[in-house]
């Protein structure tokens, strides 16, 4: 039979001593000589190991860029746009993995926009039919915007401090920001940064109060399934967004529409209507299914009544629906706010969120 060598078993064969090849070492000493006398240099950035099984193995030092501070490595991504820079190198992604640099990386894709429409309604900015598509009048760039939203790192409390960091350095004491019900501050004037995040809370506080209110809603008849039904519809059409918070062609991230979903995606995804997001044309209905299959599997309540909403309130979430699909999920989505507000046992309503 043949032996079969297995590394590190049984240790290492005994060879006996073998003396140094003149030849060789006269060979060396000539090389060297020859760089010497050139002026030649040695390349500092490789360095050789010698292992007795493998031969010579190379292992190259850092790249040039590599070498170069943190700070003029950022702004080269920042200028590039191109978010697959960091994956380039495990050094490059480590220095770029700070939050700090992600929340400059936020204000670089979105502040354009923000120069421009921060602060600002729609019903102040509204002039002629079509404007809201009008990408000649929005600054920043939507396709680093899209890219930016789809990093899993993304979510509500990185876009409000990357907001309140640009707001800082270039909002001052003169920008307005009103609230979608009333101002927030006397005489719709914005003084400090934090303001954002309180405006925020407050407009995403209403959102909620709307929803619950549909645990409570009945009909003069007593129906309180379909007083909830027809109280949310009215919600839905009722919604407009207020701000201008992104570009208006900027992409909604696929899974902030197909799931799966918690109470930071809600958010996140409010701060996007809020701020005058749309579905874009490539995001076809079977992905708005899909997410509407998957709120019927929700857990919390009060989750699915604000999901439900949302994607009520979304632009363009039912547009392409087919008619006989969408008369479908709308019948089996009114019996499942009928269980769901008489809260019947959760087997029930699994089994009607299956139904499609």
């Amino acid at each position: 039979m043949t032996p079969i060598k297995v590394k590190g078993k049984n240790g290492s064969r005994k060879r006996p001593y073998q003396s140094p090849d003149p030849e060789y070492a006269r060979k060396k000493q000539q090389q060297r000589q020859l760089t010497s006398a050139s002026g030649d240099t040695p390349n500092t950035t490789t360095t050789t190991t010698t292992t007795s099984s493998k031969g010579q193995r190379t292992r190259k030092g850092p790249a040039s860029i590599e070498q170069l501070p943190p700070e003029i490595i950022e702004r080269i991504f920042l200028a590039s746009e191109n978010l697959a820079f960091p994956r380039s190198s495990l050094l490059i992604g480590r220095m770029l993995s700070a939050r700090t640099f992600l929340l400059g990386l936020a204000v670089a894709a979105f502040g354009p926009t923000w120069d421009v429409w921060f602060g600002c309604t729609r019903a102040q900015v509204a002039s002629y039919a079509g404007w809201g598509r009008d990408m000649c009048r929005f600054g920043g760039s939507r396709v680093f915007q899209s890219k930016v939203l789809a990093c899993r790192w993304m979510n509500w409390e990185m876009m409000l401090d990357a907001q309140k960091i640009w707001f800082r350095r270039h909002g001052g004491g003169g920008r307005h920001f009103e609230r979608e019900v009333g101002v927030l501050v006397a005489q719709g004037v914005m003084a400090r940064a934090d303001e954002i995040g309180e405006c925020f809370e407050e407009d995403w506080a209403d959102w909620k109060e709307g929803c619950e209110a549909l645990l409570y809603a009945e009909r003069a008849d007593g129906r309180h399934d379909r007083g909830a039904m027809k109280l949310l519809v009215q919600q839905c059409l009722r919604y407009q967004s207020p701000y201008l918070d992104l570009h208006c062609m900027a992409k909604i991230p696929d899974y902030l529409i197909a799931g799966p979903f918690n109470w930071d995606r809600a958010k996140l995804l409010f701060w996007l209507i809020r701020g005058g997001a749309t579905m874009n044309a490539d995001q076809t209905w079977e992905l708005a299914r899909r997410g509407f299959s998957t709120v019927m599997l929700l857990q919390d309540r009060k989750l699915i009544l604000v999901m439900l909403r949302l994607f009520g309130s979304l632009p363009r979430f039912f547009d392409r629906w087919p008619d006989h699909v969408l008369k479908v999920y709308m019948f089996l989505g009114l019996g499942y706010l009928k269980h769901l507000l008489l809260r019947t046992p959760r087997s029930v309503l699994i089994n009607i969120a299956k139904l499609h």
